[in-house]
Formats: structure tokens, C-alpha cells, sequence
């Protein structure tokens, strides 16, 4: 997948700017706070429609203006593949999206089809900081992949808002509320458990492919001395997962029938357990006033030498883990969909030392990169085109 073309109007603090790209490196360097990860963010948002920086589209228009627009061109890998489009227009409380003309009425019914890689700084945090960040990594990479899961994710989200206002509610005056908690907690429960199971079922089998390359990637990048372990943690607990699991066939995504298969049983297994956890913990979640468990509670755990990395990786250990994991995401994209996704590094090289900024160089060659610098000569002896950067503006150097 390559991207060809971006125009902006009304982004931050770009006023309007128009940038073609090159199949290979391109580099946006200046100052800081001029716009370059503005730009960089503007092709994320033809990801997922969405900032990588913030949740709230207004706090992306141009300040005195009343909407932004981006439009993205791209094309796919595949030969004499047509030039396809994708178009925002974002007001305060409204959205619009095109896709090759044609109006898109929900977001999931995009998603996935123009792919990213964002790397930024605050990822090679993704070993130490909390379950959130991760829970945050899996729902980016996943939804590009894989639409039921976004589809199943929006639903969840939705449910779970419903679901903890009731349990605040009783939380606040049980005798008020004892009715509406009586007829409709069950429903919200077995709704909650059914799109958490085929959140679960997505998560599963993305981290049992992260855990093949982290492996992989690690291991040749700390020559072989180290031993990782990526696995799935979901709130009723690793060890009912194995339970679960064991009884089930691998699922291999290039037999749709017995992928269907695992992805029935595994759904079916895992509705219960939450719905047993549900009707359990009915009392508990009452007195929290919020929901205790479900898929929103899930980790990605992170073992080195048998020992949670989190806990007890150095910080060099962390940085090479989520390096490795970011590169994996990469593969299992192009894995999944028979291309590689764009890379999108926003001043990431500055924050690595010699031997994993030239390891991620190494293993990004041939691929689109699109990056942010302070320097222009972070990328050397390469294909590049360079923009420099001041203002919201983007001057292309020769």
C-alpha cells in the first residue's frame, strides 16, 4: 500500500497545505511545534478517522475557522490497482466521509481499507505503562484487520456506558432504582458478554501472531540471549483462557470452515464466562457503581526470561520490546492482507540508540515510510524526498 497524496485546509495549525509522497522515505524535518506531526497526524486520521493525539475532532480545526477537510490518495501494491480516495470533512459535532466519492455511513465500513503503522515516542512506553495503553495498541492494529471487531468494539463501548449508568444509579439509591435494575441489568449483561466474547476471540488469535514475531525480532536483535512471551490476559484470567482454548482447534485463517469453527466454539465458551462473571460480581459492581469486568479489563502481558517485562526489564529491554512489537504489527498487516501497511515514525529515531534506530531502518527498507525529524540527516545513503517544515507550511528541498 502506498500513499500518494494528502491536501489539508483548516488542520491545526495548517492553513492549507498539499504534499505528494514518494513510494519510499519521506522526511518532514524543522522546529518544533511548526506542524510536523500535524501532518503526519492528518494521514492517521485516513486510518481510523480519528487523531492518534486526541479524541476530540474539534480540538483539530484551525482556530477561528469552522471545519477542517483532509483528503488522502492512495494506491494498493497489487499491479495496475486503481488510485483510490478518501475524503473528511469535520465540523464541531459533525463528520463526513467519502470513500472514492461515495458517502460512507459508518466509520467500521471503512476502517481497514487504507492501513497504517504509527510509531511515536509514547510507544516505546507500551511495556511499562498500564493495561489502557496496550488495550489502546490491540483496538488500532486489530480494527485495520479485522471490521467485526471494530463493528463489535463500537457496540461494546456503547452497551457498557448504559450499563455502568444503571449501576451508578443503583449505586446512588438502590430502592429507586431497584426495578429498571431488576429488567434490564440481565440484558445489558448478555449484550455486554456477547460483543466482549468476539472481542476476546479477535485478541486471542492477533496476540498469539505478535507473540511468533516479538519472538523473532527480539531474538535476532539481542542475539539470541533473550526469551520472550507475548499472551492474551482477559479479566476471568489466563489460566481459564488455557482451559478454554485447549479444547480448541488452532485457528489458520487460510481455512475460512475451520476458522469459522474455532471462532464459534471459542465465542460460545467465553459468552458464558462472562456471563457468569456478570451475575457474580452483581453486588460488587452495584457497590462500585461501575462495571468490574469484561474485555475493557483485558491486558496484553508481556514476559522476559519468564518475568513480567513491565516490572522488570530495563528501561533499554522496554524500549527494544515495544520496537519489536510495532515491527510485528507491520508483518501481521501485511500477513493478514497481503501488503504492507504505510509507516507512519513521528521523531521516533531521535529516542533510539544506535543499534535499534539502524535495526528498524534495516528492516523498513522497500516499504512507504512517512517520518518526523528535528534534523534532516536522520536518514542516510536512502531514497528519500525531504520537506522542511515552519508554520504549517512544507517546503519540498531538492
Amino acid at each position: 500500500m502506498k500513499c500518494l497524496q494528502i491536501r489539508v485546509e483548516n488542520f491545526r495549525n495548517i492553513d492549507c497545505a498539499e504534499v505528494e509522497f514518494v513510494p519510499e522515505v519521506n522526511l518532514f524535518y524543522g522546529n518544533n511545534a511548526q506542524g510536523k506531526t500535524n501532518l503526519l497526524e492528518a494521514v492517521f486520521y485516513g486510518t481510523i478517522g480519528k487523531s492518534f493525539r486526541d479524541n476530540h475532532d474539534k480540538n483539530l480545526i484551525k482556530f477561528g475557522e469552522e471545519l477542517f477537510s483532509i483528503h488522502l490518495e492512495y494506491t494498493s501494491d497489487q499491479e495496475n490497482a486503481r488510485t483510490q480516495t478518501v475524503d473528511f470533512r469535520v465540523m464541531d459535532k459533525k463528520k463526513q466521509i467519502l470513500h472514492n466519492g461515495v458517502y460512507v455511513r459508518k466509520l467500521s465500513d471503512f476502517v481497514g481499507d487504507f492501513r497504517t503503522v504509527l510509531f511515536c515516542p509514547n510507544h516505546l512506553s507500551l511495556i511499562k505503562e498500564g493495561p489502557a495503553e496496550r488495550r489502546d495498541f490491540l483496538d488500532m492494529a486489530i480494527s485495520q484487520l479485522y471490521p467485526n471487531y471494530l463493528k463489535a468494539l463500537q457496540k461494546y463501548s456503547k452497551i457498557l456506558q448504559q450499563r455502568n449508568k444503571l449501576l451508578r444509579d443503583a449505586k446512588e439509591n438502590r430502592e429507586k432504582y431497584r426495578d429498571i435494575l431488576n429488567q434490564t441489568l440481565e440484558i445489558w449483561s448478555d449484550q455486554l458478554a456477547a460483543e466482549g466474547a468476539v472481542i476476546s476471540f479477535y485478541r486471542w488469535i492477533y496476540i498469539q501472531k505478535i507473540d511468533v514475531h516479538v519472538r523473532n525480532v527480539f531474538m535476532v536483535m539481542m542475539e539470541g540471549n533473550e526469551r520472550t512471551e507475548v499472551s492474551y490476559s482477559p479479566s476471568f484470567g489466563q489460566k481459564v483462557l488455557e482451559q478454554v482454548v485447549s479444547e480448541l482447534e488452532k485457528p489458520d485463517e487460510t481455512d475460512q470452515r475451520r476458522f469459522q469453527a474455532v471462532k464459534t466454539a471459542f465465542l460460545q465458551k467465553v459468552e458464558d464466562l462472562y456471563k457468569k462473571q456478570f451475575k457474580e460480581a452483581k453486588e460488587r459492581e452495584i457497590g462500585a457503581g461501575t462495571t468490574l469486568y469484561g474485555a475493557h479489563k483485558d491486558d496484553m502481558v508481556v514476559l522476559l526470561n519468564n518475568r513480567e517485562a513491565r516490572l522488570f526489564a530495563s528501561q533499554g529491554q522496554q524500549r527494544s520490546l515495544a520496537l519489536a512489537i510495532k515491527i510485528g504489527e507491520g508483518e501481521i498487516s501485511k500477513q493478514v492482507t497481503g501488503e504492507y501497511p504505510i509507516f507512519l515514525f513521528d521523531d521516533v529515531l531521535s529516542e533510539l540508540d544506535h543499534t535499534r534506530k539502524e535495526y528498524l531502518l534495516r528492516h523498513i527498507e522497500g516499504k512507504q515510510v512517512i517520518m518526523t525529524s528535528c534534523e534532516p540527516d536522520v536518514v542516510q545513503n536512502r531514497d528519500i524526498r525531504i520537506w522542511h517544515v515552519e508554520q504549517g507550511t512544507y517546503r519540498l528541498e531538492e
